[in-house]
Parts: C-alpha cells; structure tokens; sequence
C-alpha cells in the first residue's frame, strides 16, 4: 500500500512539474516588449514605497520609546558626553560615554599599604572593608582590587567571589571601564590561571555574548580589544556583527557631525563595503536619531522593488552601494566605487537624490522579461505545487508513521501470545503428565502420590496467579478495575510482601533483605492492588538477577510522602529502553535473548496501579549495574 502510494505520489508530482514548467515557458514567449512606461511606473512604485518607509523613520523618532522597531533599527541620543539606546537593543560601541568612579582619595591608604614590603595583608582587609560600602563605585574600585590581590596570592576562589559580586555593577566605571566588564574580565581570567579549562570556556563564551550584545558601553578600540581577547581565549575567530558593528560607527558619525549637521535630516552614510540609513532631529542639548542597518534596508529595498526589476542604488556622492539582481535578489557591492548597476543601454529610470530619499535608485529590466507576463497563474501554480509537496510529504509521513506503529503493535502482541503460551505451557505440560500417571495408577506409593498432589497444587496456584494476573491488566487497561482505598500501614504491608517473596525464592538461593521504615508511614491504598504492583518488582528483580542473588526492599518516609524502593544489581536496562519499558507487551532484549520468563505486562501493569493511585514511579538503571525502582506515594489522605 505504502509502495503504491509512493508511485501515484511521485508521478503526479513530476507530471505537475512539467506542466507547471510548460506553462511557464509560455508565459516567457508571449511576455509583450519591454516599454519605457512599465519601468518608470515600477519606479514611481519603489519610490513611494521607499517614501512610506522613511515617513514611519520620522513617526519612529517622534515617538521613541513608544513605536516597536524591528531588529536591524537603533534609536539613538547624543548628547556632548553621554550615547544612550532606545529599548529595543544596544550597539556594540558608542562614541562616547560617562562612567561615575571612585574618588581616589579614598583608596590612598590601602593603595600605600597594597604595595609596601609587610602591608599588603592590611590593604585586602581595607579592600575588604571598602567592598561593602554605600557607594556602589566605590565597592566597584575595592571588589576589583581585592579580586587582582586574591589572584596574586593563588585565591582563586576568593577573587572569583569578588568578581562576582562586581559584575552586577555596569552603572559606574573601573579606570575608565565599565565595572561590569572588568568583573567578566576577572574572572575569566581568574579561573584561566586556576587551571579550570571548561569553566574558563564559558566564562569567554560569556564575555563573547555580552561583547556581542553590546551590554557594556564601550569606546570602538576598547570594543576591538576585547573581541580579540575573547576570541583568542576562545580559539575561534570572532564571527562578522556587521550590521550592528556599522550601525555603531553611523552612532560615531552622528556624534563627530553633530555640530554642523541641520536641525533635521535624512542621509545615506556609506563606508566600503557598507551603509547605513540615518534619520535625526536636534533636541536642546544634543540630537536623536533612528539609524537602519544595511540588512534590514537591503530587505527594505528589495520589498520596495517590484518583483523582475533590477536596480542599482548609490549614495549622493554616486558610488554605488546596493545591487539588485531580477527575481528581488540582491547584493552589497563589494567595492565601493565599481560600476556594476544597469549600463546606459538598461537604464530607463532613475530617481535622483532628494531630501526625502537621500540616495539615487536606477530601475532596469531584468535578463528575464516580466513585463505585463501572467503573474498570477505563475504564483498560483507555485502554491499548487506547494501544497501538493505539503500534502503528499504529510500522506507519506503519517503513512509511514501508521505502519510503523501497526508493525510495533503486531511484533509485540506476537511477543506477547508466545511469552504468554510459554508461562501457560509449562505447568500445563506438567499438570497433564502427572494427571495421566495419577489417572494409569503409576504412582509407585503414596509419598509419590503426595508429592504429585504438591506438585499439583502448587502448577494450579502459579496458573491461578498468572490468570489473575492477565484479568487484572485487562480490568486496569479497560479502566473497569474498581479500588478499595483503606488506610494502611505501608511499613507492615511491604514487610508482609517480602516475607511472603522470601519463602517463594529461597529455594531458589535468593534472598531479600529488607530496609523498614524509620517513622510511621500511613497512605490510602488497595492494599491488595499495590501489594501486587509491588510483588511484580520483587519477582521482576529476581528474574533479572543471575548472578547477584540479592534484592533489596526499603520503605523511606519524609514531608513530601512514602517512597518503596526495590533494587538489584542484576542485568540493568538501557538507556534505549527505559523510556517504554512501562509500555505493555515490552520486554528487553536482553530478557529475550536470555529466554528470562515472562509476558510483558508486569510493568505496565506497576504503572496502571501506581498511576491509578494518582502516585509516581522512577526508574534509575545502568547495564551490568542494576535497577532500582521508586514507588511514591503521599501520607494517608491520598496518594501522590
């Protein structure tokens, strides 16, 4: 069914596919000649475009702090000593700043001692006590100094802890960098010189983030500096910001022009090979400005241009700074300066620079005509094909993933039927020679006959035992299994359990010992429900422990309730199976390839009874280690 799906599928696709590109190429013969006309409507249509845009620019920058502004835009204050952001994200680095510090004088005292010959145990204890003062520059100054001396001595803990404690305060300056970034710093190379290599790693990786997200106010060399510190620390080359990195030195631009710029303007600031769009206004002490990045105005321009047109955009100098290929690809231009937009032959329309769009855009044709072709049908053929790969992936996939399952499901209950017939087989096979001996009156004597009837009783129990146990997983798995809460103690319930298990596998050369309960541990239970769930894990521990003949049962109780704990050191389970361990009709491999008894309900059925009580039960195994399961239940009143 799969196969024949599979064909149809395929088939129809590729017979869709070359209808859609017949259609296409008939399109592309009857496209009408290029006309002067449709070009400069495409770009009348660009430039009103690009004019809404640079309109909601200027609404931007009236109402800073109130508009939303995509990634890609920073809106900008400047005044003669301070470069502030607006909410939605800050620059890599600002041209100026101002950073309050520490007055000198008050570090006169321990500075003498920090560096005379007996006196530098006296400086930390003046460091030390500095650190807590009301001054959070102050504490900056002492922190800073205390984890330095710290680091000296080979306290690599303490200086860490001093770090720490600075690198919360970004809003004062440390010789003339910000606090919060000397504590990065610090520490970094705190924890380098102590040798702990992977808490190093990250604590780059976290100067790299911050760095990156322009969390600290930094001058560009300062910036440069610490890009190439962390990504030397890191063993990487620090990845290409060029956006953020260009909207920064548009911010350096604003602040060096501030003096001669207009009370307002538009302009295009180009640096090889990138650009950035500036808007501003003068306020009383300085100016605001929202400034775009070269790859949110890339996107800007390429939505702005209508789809099968090339253009070409140069600032008001004339170089060239973005290219536009057809089908609304584009470009930066690698060197400014280079003449790669329309020839004199393409060019039809051009809008020239003005003060309302500081830059000229020339519109051509592109080598694929588009002109008055039937757009239309080539966009709905697209979304047919579209959703015809949507559909036929999803027909395949939920397919698949049904027979999948279907296959899952058969295996096991196949799995299951043989477990079953074989635990069936065996004491039937036995109950049948015996009745047939005992019916042909073969018996020798009566202490014969005896042990027949022992072995009788004791095949018809384990029949009885494993039919109430298949009657108890259907009732649990209909949901028609009726439970009779009672309180019960669960310490003297569990101990019942283990003795009664005990005298089952003696014979068999194991033993249980047993862990009871500190406190007294009450729960609202069936106590013949659980006390099967928990038998099933001792006789599951049993079965799984070849070699180590020992299985452990605790009772623990605390504020949060009651945990029953099973444990072997047998065969373990997994890391792959533990998750569906608790499935129904899942059984390891390890247990089949063992031939280990058993149906593939036990588990599933601990988990129906733990889950019926509203409890929780985990599994923490290894292979070649063991299995330790975890019943847990709340104190009486219900169970959790």
């Amino acid at each position: 069914m799969v196969t024949i799906f599979a064909v149809v599928a395929v088939v129809s696709a590729v017979a869709l596919g070359l209808l859609s590109w017949q259609l296409f190429d008939q399109n592309r013969q009857l496209e009408t000649p290029r006309r002067r006309g449709v070009l400069e409507a495409a770009a009348d249509e660009a430039t009103k475009t690009l004019t809404v845009t640079m309109g909601q620019l200027d609404a931007a920058l009236n109402h800073a702090g109130g508009t939303a502004l995509p990634l890609g835009v920073s809106v900008v204050t400047i005044t003669s000593d301070r470069t502030t952001f607006g909410s939605n994200a800050s620059l890599p680095f600002v041209p100026t700043r101002s950073l309050r510090e520490a007055d000198a004088a008050i570090f006169a005292e321990a500075t003498t001692l920090e560096f005379s010959k007996d006196g530098r145990d006296r400086a930390r204890a003046a460091y030390e006590a500095l650190s807590t003062h009301s001054d959070s520059a102050v504490r900056a100054t002492a922190l800073n100094r205390l984890g330095a001396m710290r680091r000296q001595s080979g306290d690599f803990a303490g200086a860490l802890r001093a770090y720490d404690a600075m690198s919360a305060l970004d809003d004062v300056g440390v010789g003339g960098l910000p606090a919060g970034l000397i504590a990065t710093v610090g520490r970094a190379s705190a924890l380098k010189e102590a040798d702990r290599q992977l808490e190093f790693r990250d604590a780059a990786a976290k100067l790299a983030r911050g760095l990156s997200a322009g969390k600290w106010p930094l001058t560009a060399p300062e910036f440069e500096h610490y890009v190439t510190q962390a990504s030397e620390w890191l063993g990487a080359s620090e990845p290409r910001e060029f956006d953020a990195r260009f909207r920064a030195e548009a911010t350096a631009w604003l602040w060096q022009q501030r003096p001669a710029l207009a009370a307002a303007g538009r302009k295009l600031i180009s640096v090889p090979p990138l650009f950035a769009v500036v808007v501003w206004r003068a306020t009383n002490d300085g100016l605001e400005a929202v400034i775009v990045g070269p790859v949110l105005f890339s996107t800007l321009m390429s939505a702005a241009i209508p789809p099968g047109f090339a253009f070409n955009l140069s600032d008001s100098e004339g170089r060239p700074i973005l290219n536009s290929a057809p089908k609304g690809r584009f470009a930066f231009l690698p060197d400014i300066g280079t003449d790669v937009g329309p020839t004199t032959a393409q060019l039809v329309a051009t809008r020239a620079a003005s003060e309302a769009l500081p830059w000229t855009l020339q519109i051509s044709a592109g080598t694929s005509d588009v002109f008055e072709s039937d757009a239309a049908p080539q966009r709905l053929l697209s979304l047919v094909m579209s959703v015809m790969v949507v559909v036929l992936g999803a027909g395949w996939y939920f397919i698949a993933r049904a027979r999948g399952r279907e296959l899952r499901v058969a295996r096991l209950q196949n799995d299951f039927v043989a477990a079953v017939s074989h635990e069936f087989r065996s004491p039937l096979t036995s109950l049948a020679h015996i009745a047939e001996l005992l019916a042909q009156n073969r018996m020798p004597g009566d202490a014969q006959r005896q042990q027949a009837y022992g072995v009788l009783v004791a095949d018809t129990a384990r029949l009885r035992e494993l039919v109430e146990h298949l009657l108890d997983f259907g009732r649990f798995d209909s949901g028609t299994m009726a439970l009779r809460f009672e309180r019960v103690g669960i310490d003297a319930m569990v101990r019942d359990i283990v003795e009664d298990a005990r005298q089952r596998v003696a014979a068999l050369g194991y033993t249980i010992e047993f862990s009871p309960c500190t406190v007294p541990a009450f729960a609202e239970v069936d106590r013949v429900a659980l006390g099967r769930a928990i038998w099933n894990l001792i006789d599951n521990a049993v079965k799984y422990s070849p070699d180590c003949r020992t299985v452990w049962v605790a009772v623990e109780h605390d504020e949060s309730g009651t945990a029953i704990t099973v444990r072997d050191q047998g065969l373990g389970i997994p890391v792959g199976e533990q998750a569906g361990i608790f499935e129904r009709f899942v059984r390891g491999e390890e247990s089949k390839s063992r031939r280990i008894k058993g149906t593939g309900i036990g588990l599933a059925l601990v988990r129906q009874i733990v889950d019926a009580h509203g409890g929780e039960i985990e599994l923490n195994s290894a292979v070649g280690q063991g299995s330790q399961f975890v019943v847990k239940l709340r104190s009486a009143g219900g169970v959790a």
